[in-house]
Order: structure tokens, then C-alpha cells, then sequence
């Protein structure tokens, strides 16, 4: 049972349950059995460790980010590319909105700020925040790619 708790609170991302359940089936071996399958728990151990202790991206700090500087969340987040996209998209409604408002072409400033800055400014902090977690999530699903496969060694190897 502790073995599939391990198992399910890994699929999860429950990084400190499943080291709790993974220990729990561990007091279940005998030295001898320890002793066969020691690299895989060493292993083990170092990856809860690495996925308990990993510094996730926070989806609101990539919101506030994205929020005073376009497109920060997204670099924030690894995806440069998406990140200079949103600064240099809205970085030029906002210069064309200002031109408007100088040049005194009032209607045309409040149907760029309502029509272009609005959405794509929104979309700008919706996306650091989906960055953010996509980020997360590709950590974790690597994390739990080498879970699984050294929980089938384990497995493997007491049969």
C-alpha cells in the first residue's frame, strides 16, 4: 500500500507525501533487502529532495512583473522569446496611444487604449501567469519521470 501511496502522491507533484510514504514502505525491508536496491533509494531520496526543494515560478509574480514591465513574467518565467513579443508589441500600441493623445487625435487614443492596449495588455499578464505554470509543470513532470522509472527498478528488483 505505501508503495502505490508513494506512486500516487508522485503523480500528484505531493513531493514531501510521497518521501513520507516512500519511507513508510522502506521500514517494511530487511537490511539485506535495503541492501540490493540501495542506489535506487539513495536516488530516490536525492530527487524528493530536489522537487520538495526546487525554486517553482510563482504565477503572481509573473502577473506583477508582467504588470509594471511588459513581457517580464514571461522572461521571468523562461520564455524570453513570448517576454520581448509582449514588451515590443505593447511597447508600441503604447507609443502609438501617446502619439494620439499629443497630436491631439483624441478619438484615435480612445480607440487604441480601448480596442488594442486593453486586450493585448491583458493577454500580456493572463500569459506570464500561464508561463509561470507551464514552467512548473515541466519541472514536475521531469521530476516525475525519474521517480517512476526508479520506482520500477525497485520493483523489478524485489520480484
Amino acid at each position: 500500500a505505501n508503495f502505490y501511496l508513494t506512486l500516487s502522491h508522485s503523480l500528484l507533484y505531493q513531493w514531501k507525501e510521497a518521501e513520507i510514504s516512500f519511507e513508510n514502505f522502506l521500514s517494511l525491508f530487511s537490511d539485506e533487502e535495503k541492501e540490493k536496491i540501495k542506489v535506487e533509494i539513495s536516488d530516490l531520496k536525492e530527487l524528493f529532495n530536489k522537487a520538495k526543494t526546487f525554486r517553482y515560478k510563482s504565477p503572481e509574480v509573473a502577473r506583477w512583473l508582467s504588470f509594471f514591465i511588459f513581457g517580464a513574467g514571461q522572461i521571468y518565467a523562461g520564455k524570453w522569446d513570448k517576454g520581448i513579443n509582449a514588451f515590443a508589441l505593447n511597447g508600441i500600441i503604447v507609443l502609438l496611444l501617446v502619439e494620439s493623445v499629443i497630436s491631439q487625435n483624441y478619438i484615435d487614443a480612445i480607440f487604441i487604449g480601448l480596442s488594442f492596449l486593453e486586450r493585448y495588455y491583458s493577454g500580456n499578464l493572463y500569459h506570464a501567469e500561464e508561463s509561470a505554470l507551464e514552467y512548473n509543470e515541466k519541472k514536475n513532470k521531469t521530476f516525475l519521470g525519474f521517480v517512476l522509472k526508479k520506482l520500477e527498478n525497485i520493483a523489478s528488483l524485489n520480484h
